[in-house]
């Protein structure tokens, strides 16, 4: 399945600056064209504020590391998708303004070290940024046979989705964090990610 550039609307209203303890944040997903961390083809987020999601929007990417893809069967996404897509920069920057200083959640600690390695072959360093670990949440308050992203959100009765489609993927990473959040009745992201908590694997 191959999905459009165009911005789903959930709920009416741009996201706006918020209290940092509260349950806000951007889940955020990168797919990629190869092996390569850096090969970042197609970026999904979904904003959320104060414990509801906003919007979502996906946006291709010319990868860094050029148009060689590997990973076309695994997404759906190929060179022609991605030729005359802004580069990584650009979409960062957009993606930036969209999340306004939330923190990043991603489902595991692949997306962060996409991001990593993209702005290090971009600018030669890395650009900081918060990243929490949605995957290691679910370990620490789930008993799952496996904690994949399909598995863990089917879990919490979160609607099936395309695996691998960047919006989607953050959506299901958004709606697990709420979904956890709500079955502990937590209101605060710190509550649910302590400040010792470090991005261990990732669950394909």
């Amino acid at each position: 399945h191959v999905y459009s550039r165009t911005s789903v609307a959930l709920n009416p209203g741009r996201p706006t600056e918020t209290d940092p303890m509260s349950l806000s944040f951007t889940a955020i997903d990168f797919e990629t064209a190869s092996a390569a961390r850096a090969s970042a083809c197609s970026v999904g987020i979904a904003v959320v504020n104060d414990g509801a999601v906003d919007f979502s929007s996906h946006f291709y990417i010319r990868p860094p590391t050029g148009l060689e893809f590997t990973n076309s069967w695994l997404h759906g996404i190929t060179a022609e998708h991605c030729e005359d897509a802004p580069g990584w920069t650009p979409v960062m920057e957009r993606v930036s303004e969209l999340a306004v200083g939330m923190p990043f959640v991603a489902y595991s600690a692949f997306d962060k070290s996409v991001w990593n390695a993209a702005w290090e072959m971009e600018e030669g360093a890395r650009r900081p940024a918060t990243f929490h670990d949605a995957l290691g949440l679910a370990r620490r308050t789930l008993t799952l046979p496996s904690y994949k992203l399909p598995v863990a959100a089917a879990s919490l009765g979160v609607a099936s989705f395309n695996h691998h489609n960047a919006e989607d993927d953050a959506l299901a990473c958004a709606r697990i964090v709420l979904e956890i959040a709500a079955k502990f009745e937590v209101t605060e992201l710190s509550r649910l990610f302590p400040a010792s908590q470090s991005a261990r694997r990732r669950s394909t």
